[in-house]
């Protein structure tokens, strides 16, 4: 009980943060099975599962208690700009860096028995990437289509 108190719940929230406030259900002890506070966190912090606390005994030593923590809501966070709200992929201080296409010669053996065509390849002896080889053998099957 001496924990639902300010006093007590600030010893269990500074396991996690800084106690900012807590529930009215919480503050008027009705409900004693868990409390419900508002913790401010620190951002590049893990969040922890349960902290340890050492609760005083009637003797005048300490035992350990472990308290399990539950958030009842987590932010998005950005790992980018260390930022709430929003995750790293659409993180709007993230450059996006586009790389230029890369040209792929891919060369076909023909056979007597080949009817295929080699078109939308780069020749490379060429220094123009995408440029159309000339059909093969005209007239026979569909082109290829770019790499």
């Amino acid at each position: 009980m001496e924990f639902w108190i300010d006093e007590g719940l600030n010893i269990v929230a500074s396991g996690i943060g800084k106690l900012l406030y807590r529930d009215a259900i919480t503050k008027a002890c009705t409900r004693l099975d868990f409390a419900r506070i508002c913790v401010m966190l620190n951002i590049s912090s893990m969040l922890l599962k349960h902290i340890v606390i050492m609760v005083p005994k009637e003797d005048g030593s300490e035992m350990p208690c472990k308290v399990y923590v539950e958030y009842e809501w987590i932010p998005p966070k950005c790992v980018s700009c260390m930022s709430l709200g929003h995750l790293t992929k659409a993180c709007p201080s993230t450059k996006l860096v586009l790389k230029p296409p890369v040209a792929v010669y891919v060369q076909h053996p023909l056979s007597m028995n080949d009817k295929s065509i080699a078109t939308h390849c780069s020749d490379p002896g060429s220094s123009k990437v995408g440029e159309t080889v000339k059909e093969l053998r005209k007239g026979h099957g569909p082109p290829s289509q770019p790499l």
